[in-house]
């Protein structure tokens, strides 16, 4: 352990993140096995352990500060970074008043979402977002144990591609998918109004944990789900996982944070299963308004999480690109493509990491057929580039090919569906080396390691 005096810079700098890691996982796994075998009270031991550790508060404070999206962002202190002295303070108010936290007011800041439009959020300080992590990190794999299979959204161990995987899976001719309507949920209004009390009843964590909580709904904190910016509202996204845990128990249904998906056979009644929903809501203080809820038949299609799903004359289960993320997909390369400010090589790196986003969501979709093929999105940026000066037709070509071409392997990118958490034997590793060398990069840790299970 690092104690705090004078000389901070090189105490920062020798600190070892690997084995902080390590300890927290530790910590984090015996805590999740304590919950599946319903031990609550060395449970609550262990998420004590989890607040106190002192590697926890420093890896919180890291990803406050160093890893973090939101570390540019300032709270209503108008505090944007820390220097190696006030990191170890904040470690020492942490320390002292981690079950007495009094969380300072939100300061509203508009950020840009990917697909163009701008959203406002509420944003803490620093120091109450590191006390939400290390919160985070006492209460996520708790709930990781228990939270259902069928339940895809913000959680360590489960990928977006799991969800299109099983949809596709239950629509396939072996599940008579070709017998089944759909009918769809959307709850995003429905977690801004809940009952505090259901809340803190629900949640597994020591009454201190629960008080801090408590101070920050009153405070206007409000739990939801949001893709473009998970890093930052990582802790609003657990709530809200916490609020809706069980809702995706009631019928044959999949969530993904506030969107749910249930699929009927053809004896299964619409309104009983909205009735069982809204009293689900009710239970929890919140209310289900008719206009969230969609009917599709399945030939039709629906568009689920970007996706479009289908059942073709054939009866075989198909998804694709949705029209809307297709649409705003080209306006995003048109509006680089057709810009006369850029040269060719800089409009080509500026459309890399674009379209290489676009095809590795999609990489499950057949994309290759029309209108998905991009061919005549190529054959644009040709001729465009093929305009500029400086460019012949073969310096084009393999700029377009750099583009618009690329091959990109997923062979060891799959993340296994069980919680990381829940084996006996449990390895993790980077993908380049064994040892965590370098973790200065801007994401989380979790999100670049994967998980080999070894059998007994």
């Amino acid at each position: 352990m690092v104690y705090f005096n004078g000389d901070t810079f090189f105490q920062w700098k020798l600190l070892s993140w690997e084995n902080s890691y390590k300890n927290l996982f530790r910590l984090q796994r015996r805590l999740s096995k304590s919950i599946l075998v319903s031990d609550k009270a060395k449970a609550l031991l262990f998420q004590k352990l989890i607040l106190n550790s002192n590697s926890a508060r420093l890896l919180a404070i890291r990803q406050v500060t160093q890893i973090g999206l939101a570390k540019s962002i300032s709270g209503v202190d108008g505090k944007t970074s820390l220097t190696f002295t006030e990191r170890f303070e904040l470690n020492e108010c942490l320390k002292y008043n981690m079950n007495n936290w009094i969380p300072q007011s939100f300061k509203k800041v508009s950020l840009i979402r990917k697909n163009g439009s701008i959203q406002s959020f509420n944003i803490s300080t620093i120091s109450d977002r590191a006390w939400q992590i290390v919160v985070r990190y006492s209460i996520e794999p708790s709930y990781e144990a228990i939270f259902s299979f069928r339940n895809y959204g913000f959680r360590f161990g489960r990928s977006i591609h799991d969800s299109q995987k099983d949809i596709l899976l239950a629509l396939s001719p072996e599940a008579y998918g070709y017998q089944k309507r759909v009918l769809k949920f959307n709850l995003v209004n429905s977690l801004s109004v809940f009952n505090f009390d259901f809340l803190l009843k629900k949640v597994l964590a020591p009454r201190g944990i629960k008080l801090g909580i408590f101070r920050l709904l009153k405070l206007g904190f409000k739990p939801f789900f949001s893709i473009d910016f998970e890093d930052i509202f990582s802790f609003n996204a657990l709530i809200g996982n916490v609020i809706l845990h069980g809702i995706e128990n009631l019928f044959t249904s999949f969530r993904f944070g506030h969107e749910v998906l249930v699929l009927l056979k053809p004896l299964d009644r619409e309104d009983f299963i909205v009735k069982k929903f809204r009293f689900f809501l009710s239970l929890r203080g919140s209310n289900l308004d008719i206009s969230c809820i969609s009917l599709f038949s399945i030939y039709a299609g629906f568009n689920f999480l970007d996706w479009a799903f289908k059942v073709d004359k054939n009866f075989r289960s198909i998804s694709f690109p949705s029209s809307e993320n297709y649409q705003i997909f080209l306006k995003r390369v048109k509006l680089i493509v057709n810009n006369s400010n850029y040269g060719a090589s800089i409009k080509g790196s500026k459309l890399l990491p674009i379209i290489k986003d676009w095809k590795t969501y999609h990489r499950y979709c057949n994309v290759t057929e029309s209108p998905f093929s991009l061919f005549y999105m190529k054959k644009r940026a040709f001729k465009i580039f093929s305009n500029e000066a400086k460019q012949d037709v073969y310096s084009t070509k393999r700029l377009i090919d750099k583009c618009f071409n690329l091959k990109l392997d997923f062979s060891n990118t799959e993340l296994v569906k069980p919680s990381p958490y829940h084996t006996h034997n449990v390895f993790w590793t980077n993908y380049k080396s064994n040892r965590v060398n370098n973790l200065n990069y801007d994401c989380l840790f979790y999100k670049k390691i994967i998980y080999v299970y070894i059998a007994e």
